[in-house]
């Protein structure tokens, strides 16, 4: 989560990057 709260700082893209990467994770 720490690592997350980092990338969400640099700029809000990453925002948007992230749920895209972590979906396929959330369901597994």
């Amino acid at each position: 989560e720490g690592v997350v709260a980092k990338k969400q700082n640099r700029g809000p893209p990453l925002k948007f990057l992230a749920p895209l990467i972590y979906a396929p994770i959330l369901p597994l």
